[in-house]
């Protein structure tokens, strides 16, 4: 009901008139930096012990296999997980909910948007993906258009085909070896270093129309 309402203005936000190459380049780059970011804080949470696998028969590795499986199997994952679902809740988070309260300044809409979207994940990830709602709402507060949050949550999806579907690694590190300092501290510079890149980039990126993103009756 929503998106027929706002149907024409849902279109407007998918405008490629304004998109440059620049600013699809660095959506692909925030959505890979977020993998990093996804990968750096997951270990360094597993190093110092945050994050724990509790089951007594799990494998303590650290072991890692790849192999992909069929295209036939891994086309469905791919068509939903970097087509439609990123199309589908950039619409829905950033289209019409931070739209909805652009009035409000970046702030607000942000963290409307980036709280929603987390909410609509896994609670053990909800601060990454608050995180990663910021990033993609503050792309598109820059560049006042729904397909570079779009792409770049595309990207950051279709990695995450690849880790589900090819990659095979094990690591849980005994409780009498924790914490490990030095995956930990590496893993955390990674951290933050990634998050740095993303503001970098987000602070280079320009706006793409004159117009905030938001309802103009």
């Amino acid at each position: 009901v929503v998106l027929r309402q706002q149907q024409r203005f849902a279109f407007s936000l998918l405008d490629v008139k304004h998109l440059g190459i620049g600013v699809v380049l660095a959506a692909i780059a925030l959505g890979v930096l977020l993998r990093i970011v996804y990968w750096a804080q997951l270990v360094a949470r597993v190093s110092f012990g945050i994050s724990k696998n509790a089951a007594p028969d799990a494998a303590i590795g650290p072991s890692f296999a790849f192999g992909c499986p069929e295209l036939a199997v891994m086309l469905p994952g791919i068509f939903t997980m970097v087509l439609l679902v990123p199309f589908t809740e950039e619409l829905v988070t950033r289209g019409i909910l931070q739209s909805a309260f652009a009035r409000r300044g970046p702030v607000v809409a942000i963290a409307l948007s980036s709280t929603t979207f987390a909410l609509l994940h896994k609670p053990p990830d909800f601060l990454f993906v608050l995180f990663a709602g910021v990033v993609l709402g503050a792309l598109f507060w820059q560049t006042r258009l729904l397909w570079p949050p779009i792409i770049a949550h595309a990207t950051y999806n279709g990695l995450i085909q690849f880790d589900w579907r090819c990659m095979t690694t094990v690591w849980r590190p005994a409780a009498d070896t924790l914490p490990l300092f030095v995956h930990g501290i590496t893993a955390a510079s990674v951290l933050v270093m990634g998050v740095l890149w993303c503001l970098l980039i987000l602070s280079r990126i320009g706006p793409g129309r004159t117009r905030r993103p938001g309802r103009h009756d």
